[in-house]
């Protein structure tokens, strides 16, 4: 998924093996993952698809005004 500043991504060697998915959100402007809080350094990382939508919705910047 993406909108606008954000887009949501599998982490295929994030899962360590586990039987459930990995989702990270990229920041679209930079190419980089969004960062956890610090002090971890550690992508954000979702174990549901759902959870990372509402997560880029809440957090998506509000549109430029015209």
């Amino acid at each position: 998924m993406t909108t606008g500043r954000y887009a949501i991504i599998p982490a295929d060697d994030a899962c360590d093996g586990s039987s459930y998915p990995v989702w990270f959100v990229r920041d679209r402007r930079t190419g980089e993952p969004v960062r956890a809080l610090p002090p971890s350094d550690a992508p954000l990382r979702f174990y549901s698809y759902a959870l990372a939508q509402v997560w880029v919705l809440r957090n998506a910047p509000a549109p430029e005004p015209a």
